[in-house]
């Protein structure tokens, strides 16, 4: 009998099943001796039991798993990092060491014989896949098993005399190879950073190795017989942000930022407002347009698969403050593993800030997310995270931020039991009534039945839908923070004729369109503002923007 859970503690993926960051603490996974070692407190854990489950059935097989207590597997987990167990390439079916190593020198001999930057080593659930850059460009190499990826990943990182031969499964290294190993192949040095990636609990890794090359060549590469070269695949389906809810210009918006070569753009908006999966699909869209380009996440856990990036994830740590390291090391790893762009998942720290947009200065396309109710109260999220260091005039910088996204989820009506709205409702205070009306005719306007119907499974609701403004940045925005405050470049930023509507602009206009239910407004948005008062702010806006531009004109004119 299939196990049952109600607790929220499994994330379900499209095609995995993943322990929450809670219950990591009480697994530890033995690759090597291929046995699952659980708190024997959690021996009756449905949750556990239900992924244990899931586990047997994605390799056909059962998996060993022992009971021990929760001192004694952490202690577990502790020795295997410290004395980062070997993994030999004949202990495990694959090939030979020597013949690993035979085929490490190919390889590289290969990349150079190619004129490759840099080759890559990726290793997902049931294959791996080398790649290499050339000329900016990646390009798919070949694919190989699982297994001879392993095999050929230590046997690259074992050429090096100067590092630790110790392969440390769970932790990223770093390495280098020198050029007297590579006589011939016109390489210098080779520096190597490897680590574990996504699915890392499944084996999952990466290696990036980077070639130096002895001096410049006039030589033209030359691509060797029975070697071909393809564009990586770019992932299924078409574009689906209008579906989710952004309209055409905001798609526009979105598109233009993430697809300039370096600078970030930032999702605003609290747990579970949706901010996750619109970088997830701006991440396929950018791969679909740019299919050659190298991208690398870093999330703690990993929410989605995404087809073509490195995902680093945070693994077996036992605390927050385990995990917080882990994240800075997975940040500092990224920018050594040759991206063109880095998904990051929150700025959490000053730390990860910083990393963020020093990526961003130095020609690296950044996603990420901040944590903060209001789009332009990022400076003050991010001054109060480290004062100094991410004072208003280091981060209000139009070429470091490129853009800003805030996002909320509003829950649609269903059309088959949807019910008119009254303009007395007592779900909603008076005031939020009253702002409402001063919009217009509510004769069109619904609320969610109560109960339900067949169509909706009795909800009132059927489905969501994303509400979102979207904001580029320029020198004057960024100007204005830092001379006027935040409240004036909000202000002004929102009396421009091209401004984005705000959010509870789109919702109201849902809620008369018959869509959404007026209190999801407050309850998932924050507030129905007076239409007066807006109208008022923007006004006053332009009028300062005005004179602002007269001002300057004057200036001008007097050559000053």
């Amino acid at each position: 009998m299939k196990l049952k859970s109600n607790l929220p503690i499994l994330r379900k993926k499209p095609l995995s099943l993943s322990l929450a960051p809670a219950q990591q603490q009480h697994v530890f996974q033995d690759h090597e001796r291929d046995v699952i070692y659980i708190d024997v407190a959690k021996r009756n854990d449905s949750d556990l039991r239900l992924w244990l489950e899931w586990l047997d059935g994605e390799v056909g097989r059962v998996h060993m798993v022992q009971y021990e207590a929760l001192a004694d597997l952490q202690r577990r987990r502790d020795d295997a990092r410290a004395h980062a167990r070997i993994v030999q390439p004949q202990n495990r079916g694959g090939a030979s060491a020597e013949t690993a190593m035979e085929k490490a020198l190919e390889l590289l001999r290969l990349g150079a014989a190619l004129g490759a930057s840099d080759i890559h080593i990726h290793v997902l659930r049931d294959h791996a896949e080398i790649s290499v850059r050339i000329k900016k460009s990646i390009r798919h190499l070949r694919d190989l098993t699982v297994q001879d990826a392993h095999d050929l990943m230590i046997a690259l990182y074992r050429i090096g005399p100067s590092q630790d031969n110790q392969v440390k499964e769970f932790e990223i290294q770093d390495g280098g190879i020198p050029g007297t190993e590579l006589e011939g192949s016109g390489l210098e040095n080779v520096r190597i950073v490897r680590g574990p990636s996504y699915p890392a609990m499944n084996r999952g890794g990466f290696m990036s190795l980077r070639l130096q090359y002895r001096g410049k060549t006039t030589t033209r590469p030359v691509t060797p017989v029975g070697v071909s070269l393809r564009m990586p695949r770019a992932p299924d389906g078409k574009c689906q942000l209008k579906a989710m809810g952004f309209d055409d210009t905001q798609v526009d918006r979105l598109i233009y930022m993430i697809s300039k070569p370096s600078g970030a753009v930032i999702m605003t908006g609290p747990t579970g407002s949706g901010k996750s999966t619109t970088m997830l699909e701006l991440t396929n869209e950018k791969a679909r347009i740019s299919p050659d380009k190298r991208n690398i996440c870093i999330e703690q856990p990993v929410e989605y698969p995404i087809p073509g990036s490195v995902q680093l994830e945070v693994i077996n740590a036992v605390n927050a403050e385990e995990a917080g390291a882990q994240f800075k090391d997975n940040m500092r790893a990224a920018l050594r593993m040759d991206p063109d762009s880095i998904n990051i998942a929150e700025i959490r720290d000053a730390e990860v800030a910083l990393t963020c947009f020093d990526a961003a200065q130095t020609g690296h396309a950044v996603m990420t997310t901040l944590h903060v109710d209001d789009i332009f109260d990022f400076p003050l999220r991010l001054q109060n995270m480290a004062f100094e260091r991410l004072a208003f005039r280091v981060t209000c910088n139009s070429t470091i931020i490129l853009g800003l996204v805030a996002q909320r989820l509003v829950p649609l009506l269903c059309d088959h039991c949807k019910q008119p709205w009254p303009t007395e409702d007592a779900r909603m205070p008076r005031l939020a009534r009253s702002a409402l009306c001063e919009w217009g005719d509510t004769t069109n306007v619904y609320r969610a039945n109560p109960e339900g119907c067949e169509h909706c499974n009795h909800m009132g609701t059927e489905g969501v839908t994303a509400v979102a403004e979207v904001v580029m940045t320029d020198e004057e925005l960024m100007n204005d923070f830092v001379s006027k405050g935040v409240t004036a470049a909000r202000r002004r930023f929102r009396s421009r004729p091209d401004a984005d509507r705000t959010m509870a602009e789109r919702a109201i206009a849902l809620a008369f369109e018959g869509r959404i239910d007026p209190k999801s407004i407050l309850t998932d948005v924050g507030e129905i503002p007076s239409k007066a008062q807006l109208d008022l702010d923007r006004k006053r806006g332009a009028l300062e923007r005005a004179a602002d531009q007269r001002n300057a004109e004057k200036l001008m004119e007097e050559g000053v």
